[in-house]
């Protein structure tokens, strides 16, 4: 099944207008719905994550600063995404995330910038599962080749978009 961003929308929205309709809607509610339609909590979670891999990557934990780097990846375009539409896709996969990504935002540069990296996405897809369930050793190369392909990215998608990620 794939993701329908404006069926997602409309089913948070519904649920923000149920929240308000009871009678024991308390104002809490309402900031709490504000604060989950702003993503802000994502992009931030993002740049956490991104400082975490770096001081991983210096203390030579290379498979938890490889899973940190796809975290932060993760959510940034996670950010991104529900910040513009309203909701975010419920994936981990950047087969799904980076081609939504381009849609939403209406920018090829995103898809053809996936295409000629596909190894890379995939890479760092593999930290997701490989760092936790698998006995794979990330080196400090491999680390420092996705932590410099993120950066490429993230610069081109800030370039694009106009938001500040690192």
């Amino acid at each position: 099944m794939s993701y329908n961003p404006l069926s997602s929308l409309q089913s948070t929205l519904k649920n923000i207008a149920l929240v308000k309709s009871r009678k024991t809607f308390k104002p809490i509610k309402d900031d709490i719905a504000k604060l989950m339609l702003k993503f802000d909590f994502l992009k931030i979670r993002g740049q956490e994550f991104f400082e975490e891999a770096e001081e991983l990557l210096q203390k030579k934990k290379y498979n938890l600063a490889a899973f940190n780097l796809e975290q932060a990846f993760q959510l940034w375009i996670k950010y991104l995404i529900g910040k513009k539409i309203g909701d975010w896709p419920k994936t981990h996969y950047f087969s799904e995330l980076t081609p939504q990504l381009a849609k939403v935002y209406e920018e090829e540069k995103i898809s053809e910038f996936y295409r000629e990296n596909e190894l890379f996405f995939d890479s760092l897809e593999d930290a997701y599962f490989t760092s936790r369930y698998f006995p794979k050793q990330f080196t400090e190369n491999g680390v420092k080749m996705l932590l410099e392909k993120v950066k490429e990215f993230i610069k081109l998608l800030e370039d694009l978009t106009g938001e500040k990620l690192l």
